[in-house]
């Protein structure tokens, strides 16, 4: 996914300039503010502003990362900015891109129901949150693998809309 859509770091000097990627190899940016780095990515629903923080290592993460926290209501709503992709996923933002193979990239523009998508054997379908075509309500497609190729297919929240 293009690097779109994001603004410069917020609050303090010592936030990168665009929303960084989880991993921090290089360490954690000198002179971080303690409230974290705050950028506003574009969402399938609209601007969001986000807070970054960077951690230290743990057992499940043995580098230094950067993560965002906060609630959100519409499943797999995905934004975009700097060098991060962030998702709604089980009632949390999760910024993408820390272990194995994630999900490819939401399309930013929702895909027609039946058109080709990509599907991966080792990361899994992608699974992505649209609102639908006229109307306000959300829908969630996925990538389904069919015996010639893989298409699109959507839940039901769009029907009759």
């Amino acid at each position: 996914m293009p690097a779109m859509g994001g603004s410069a770091g917020r609050g303090a000097m010592g936030c990168p300039p665009v929303a960084p990627r989880t991993i921090v190899f290089e360490g954690c940016p000198a002179g971080l503010p303690p409230d974290g780095c705050t950028y506003t990515l574009e969402c399938q629903s609209g601007p969001h502003d986000f807070t970054y923080q960077c951690g230290f290592p743990t057992e499940d993460a043995p580098y230094e990362t950067w993560s965002v926290s906060g609630e959100c209501t519409l499943p797999y709503d995905s934004c975009w900015g700097g060098d991060a992709q962030v998702r709604c996923a089980g009632g949390g933002w999760q910024l993408m891109g820390w272990g194995g193979d994630p999900p490819p990239d939401c399309p930013q523009a929702r895909p027609d129901e039946g058109s080709s998508c990509v599907y991966s054997i080792f990361s899994g379908p992608p699974s992505c949150g649209y609102t639908c075509p006229g109307s306000d309500q959300w829908s969630v497609g996925s990538c389904g693998a069919a015996a010639e190729s893989s298409v699109w297919l959507y839940d039901p929240a769009c029907t009759g809309s």
